[in-house]
């Protein structure tokens, strides 16, 4: 986690509600009480939280969650795992460390026709996504400005990027507030690719 929040946000209250609710891991909790004697405004959201939880413990009624709630909400706050990716696909997330395991996380279509993604990791803070990347063959990424710089490796199949036929091996980084047309594959290819969540298409 970072030092201090300037203001909150969704990982902000993510922590907060999951430890407010007695949810978060041994390690995850030493991890945030720590980041709480530097950061008033984590220390606030876990006041509001706790103050949530105590009005629901003094309700006439109590519900017990479905087994799989704990589970459901501490997948939500582990911004590296995909949406349906199994528990196996990330088999080490704990004490600032993260092993992905791809071949277990599933492609999901990125909503340009012909490329998909397997999010290894995603930075709420930064707004920055590691993904492994899948074009088709004939797939066309379209022109886009960065907001953040960009790197890309290619690990198979060809990418060609202005004009440049890129091969297995080589390393694209592109820099914040640039940008260039399209990015096409001929044969199909994978990499890896981090970038901006902000990244702007052009038309």
């Amino acid at each position: 986690m970072v030092v201090s929040h300037q203001e909150s946000n969704d990982e902000t209250r993510e922590w907060a509600s999951l430890h407010a609710l007695n949810l978060l891991t041994e390690d995850d909790v030493k991890t945030y009480e720590c980041h709480l004697q530097g950061c008033a405004v984590c220390k606030a959201e876990l006041h509001s939280f706790r103050e949530v939880v105590d009005e629901v413990a003094r309700a006439p009624q109590s519900l017990t969650p479905a087994p799989f709630l704990r589970e459901r909400v501490l997948a939500s706050s582990r911004p590296a795992r995909a949406a349906g990716a199994p528990a196996k696909a990330f088999p080490l997330n704990s004490g600032g460390l993260l092993i992905a395991n791809s071949n277990e996380i599933p492609w999901e279509p990125s909503g340009v026709p012909g490329c998909w993604t397997r999010l290894l990791f995603e930075d709420a803070v930064r707004k920055y996504r590691t993904s492994l990347v899948r074009m088709d063959a004939g797939a066309v990424y379209p022109a886009h400005r960065h907001a953040g710089v960009e790197e890309l490796y290619l690990i198979e199949g060809d990418l060609i990027v202005e004009g440049y036929s890129m091969h297995p091996g080589e390393y694209c980084r592109a820099e914040a507030g640039s940008s260039h047309s399209e990015v096409r594959t001929d044969t199909g290819c994978k990499f890896i690719a981090m970038a901006s969540l902000e990244d702007e298409t052009l038309a």
